[in-house]
Order: C-alpha cells, then sequence, then structure tokens
C-alpha cells in the first residue's frame, strides 16, 4: 500500500511535537518564494531561531536525487 502525503504528514508533525517541537511554531505548505513559483516547503519548523524545512515524498510522489538536490537548493535561498 502506498503511503498519501496528508498521513505521512500528520506522523511527521505529531513527531515533531512528541520532539518538543511547539505546535505554534509549526507551519505547513510555506511558499517558498513571493510569488510561489519556486514551489512550497511541506512543513516549516522555527524553533530557538533555528529554521528547519521539510520534503515530504510519498508513495505517490515521482522523484530523483536531483530534484531534492534543487529543493534543497532553493530551502537554503
Amino acid at each position: 500500500m502506498k503511503s498519501n502525503e496528508h498521513d505521512l504528514r500528520m506522523c511527521v508533525v505529531q513527531a515533531l511535537i512528541n520532539s518538543g517541537a511547539s505546535k505554534k511554531d509549526i507551519r505547513l505548505e510555506i511558499p517558498l518564494d513571493t510569488a510561489s513559483s519556486e514551489g512550497r516547503a511541506d512543513i516549516v519548523v522555527l524553533s530557538k531561531g533555528n529554521l528547519a524545512c521539510i520534503e515530504l515524498k510519498s508513495g505517490n510522489d515521482k522523484w530523483s536525487n536531483i530534484n531534492i538536490a534543487h529543493q534543497c537548493e532553493q530551502y537554503r535561498r
């Protein structure tokens, strides 16, 4: 059975909360630029001055290491 992104997202959010992240510091589907032409981060967490972007890949996604490298570069910007 393939995983779906909603279930995966909820599991990750719960794991973040269980590890000490505050619900108010977790945001879902954040545009990476003002026009959102560069895509979105699935989950963003701001905690203690650190920003973490989490990209989820479910069983329904098509991806490669090249795509992940490109997304990581977008997050860095």
